[in-house]
């Protein structure tokens, strides 16, 4: 169900090292959505919001000083360290499934006031999103994720505000996707935020880190966009028929694929502490895995949630890769073999449902692949590149002009 991935520019990792920049020339994109369709005006970018991104910051009125220069930066997922705890909130023993109220159970029954979606990228968002994008009552604008070009967390807490005003004035509920790094070290402001509009989360993870980086690799080392956001459901029939090496194909980039899942999980991690730094009044936490085993009981759990009836359980957008990896890693063996020994990876990497099992598990650990900073320090492995909405995103650097090329 694809990724709306955003990722903010950095320019060292976390271990102190510098990450090579690409520099890649932007790619023009149409204004149609995957499947054709130019999105109705009322979801557009709200012109409002676009000027606010875009226009300097009070203390950097030329626009040249660095992202996130205000009192609250927004973090970028490779500056936060792996395990960081953040304070627990109200949701913080939610479990998966369940709701929330806290304290405050009256506040959590009848129609929300808004919602927003915290999750990180391939994790079924953009499939969750685009059949609540359906709903009558319900205005997510477009891109579904409208805080993508804030610079600072106070930015895009400004620009949420923005945004829920304008639907609310129009007696609508208003709702987006949100990524951690906007609300993480600005606790203060959301929490300002969340109380102003009774704002209710809805917390989306995946559980499985080896099928996330799957997906992000095809977006981010085969420069794939056929997994970005999903397909319609016309594209869906023929797409693998069609396009055979979009769908089956070696991973040739062991170590962008180990970082992939590196930042997978702790991304999912990053969504809790999203959930537990905030005093959100209502949280309802939902996986993908139960959203594709069942995807009308979770989002008839959600319309509950959100205090509304249901009107379409049909999403937008579907998958463009099969489930099953040992169908989409035509190399399926051999990276499951070389990432058997990271005991923090291992438990992803078979999948008995579809029949995908390691048949070689004696290689000895790769202290390089089981290890973020290891890969980190190696030298250049993550570039930046510009998606289709004008922002920067994390890649694989291409080694040489042959692999450019391709």
């Amino acid at each position: 169900y694809g990724e709306d991935a955003h990722e903010e520019t950095v320019a060292t990792d976390q271990t102190g090292a510098s990450v090579q920049v690409d520099q890649r020339e932007p790619v023009l994109f149409s204004d149609t959505t995957s499947d054709g369709m130019a999105p109705p005006a009322q979801n557009m970018l709200d012109p409002e919001i676009a000027t606010m991104a875009n226009a300097p910051l009070a203390s950097d009125p030329t626009g040249t000083a660095p992202l996130a220069t205000t009192n609250h930066e927004v973090p970028a997922l490779d500056n936060i360290e792996p395990g960081a705890q953040f304070a627990p909130g109200l949701a913080s023993t939610v479990p998966e499934g369940e709701t929330n109220s806290g304290d405050e159970a009256d506040v959590c029954s009848g129609p929300c006031e808004s919602f927003l979606m915290g999750f990180v990228g391939h994790s079924g968002s953009s499939a969750i999103m685009s059949t609540l994008w359906r709903h009558s009552m319900i205005e997510i604008p477009w891109p579904m994720e409208p805080l993508q070009k804030a610079r600072s967390s106070a930015m895009a807490a400004q620009m949420t505000r923005v945004k829920f005003d304008a639907s609310i004035e129009k007696g609508l509920k208003p709702g987006f996707k949100l990524r951690p790094g906007h609300v993480l070290g600005a606790a203060d402001l959301w929490n300002q935020l969340v109380s102003s509009y009774k704002t209710r989360l809805i917390v989306l993870t995946r559980d499985n880190c080896f099928k996330a980086a799957i997906g992000l690799y095809t977006i981010r080392a085969r420069f794939d966009l056929s997994a970005q956001q999903g397909l319609s459901a016309k594209e869906a029939e023929t797409h693998c028929k069609e396009n055979p090496e979009s769908c089956y194909y070696d991973v040739t980039n062991l170590r962008f694929f180990a970082y992939l899942m590196h930042i997978s999980k702790h991304g999912m991690n990053q969504v809790l502490a999203l959930r537990d730094s905030v005093q959100w009044p209502c949280v309802l936490h939902v996986t993908y895995e139960d959203y594709v085993r069942d995807n009308e009981e979770v989002m008839n759990k959600i319309y509950d949630f959100l205090g509304l009836e249901a009107e379409d359980n049909t999403p937008r957008f579907e998958k463009a890769l099969s489930d099953s990896p040992c169908v989409v890693l035509k190399n399926y063996q051999e990276v499951c073999a070389d990432l058997w020994g990271c005991e923090e990876l291992r438990p992803y990497l078979e999948d008995e449902e579809h029949g995908c099992v390691c048949n070689d598990k004696s290689r000895e650990p790769d202290p390089v692949l089981c290890s973020y900073k290891s890969l980190m320090a190696q030298g250049p492995l993550v570039c930046h590149d510009i998606d289709q909405f004008g922002n920067p995103r994390a890649v694989a650097c291409l080694d040489d002009q042959k692999e450019k090329e391709q």
